[in-house]
């Protein structure tokens, strides 16, 4: 607050220890100031009001899939909104991850901003621990199974427990029956080998997916 005009001296709220043109206050309430020149005095008052700065919260740092989107929404109600991007809405839609911020302002000016972390989900695939290729129906396949569809160079190698490759498949949606050469395996734990290239890099696919367990072969 500052007491404008030539004066010889100004006390704000009667303290004398006050005598100054200007006072910065941080509380709300009224405030007054006695301005004194060479032909006499003046006084005049006015009320501060503190008001809380805008409320926003983008939310935790969370994670997108491939061919999805996120939304992320600032707290409406607010006079201005401005994205890293310069969107004003204070809804912002996205297809990619990223770093998003968000400035929104009230109708005096009072500022808030917000940020979050939207990281790619990579490409996952799903690995069964068990099969039961008995013929009926249910389970009767060892195959694994992605959150993407997305096109890949694919290898899938099957040892049984003395190191002998039982199975080997280059296609995704190809997966082991149980058997070997014709014959049924026997019911015992084998291991496999995954490896998974997507053939277009993308921020989601980035690098080769490299994958080993074991499987229960059941009957």
């Amino acid at each position: 607050m500052i007491a404008d005009g030539e004066y010889v001296s100004c006390i704000w709220l009667d303290d004398s220890s006050l005598d100054k043109t200007s006072l910065t206050v941080k509380l709300q309430g009224y405030y007054w100031v006695d301005a004194f020149t060479v032909c006499g005095s003046d006084q005049d008052s006015v009320y501060i009001e503190v008001r809380p700065l805008p409320g926003i919260d983008l939310g935790r740092d969370t994670f997108i899939e491939f061919n999805s989107s996120v939304t992320l929404i600032a707290t409406p109600g607010y006079d201005n909104y401005l994205w890293q991007d310069g969107s004003t809405s204070f809804e912002y839609y996205t297809e990619a991850p990223g770093i998003f911020w968000v400035d929104v302002s009230d109708d005096i000016g009072c500022k808030s901003s917000d940020a979050i972390l939207i990281e790619p989900l990579f490409i996952n695939i799903f690995v069964p621990t068990a099969f039961s290729p008995n013929g009926d129906n249910l389970n009767d396949v060892f195959v694994p199974i992605s959150a993407y569809e997305v096109t890949m160079d694919y290898n899938m190698m099957i040892f049984n427990r003395f190191g002998e490759m039982v199975f080997e498949s280059d296609k995704f949606d190809y997966g082991w029956d149980g058997s070997y050469i014709g014959n049924p395996c026997p019911v015992e734990v084998y291991t496999w080998y995954i490896h998974a290239e997507p053939r277009v890099k993308t921020i989601f696919f980035s690098k080769p997916v490299e994958l080993s367990g074991n499987v229960t072969l059941l009957r």
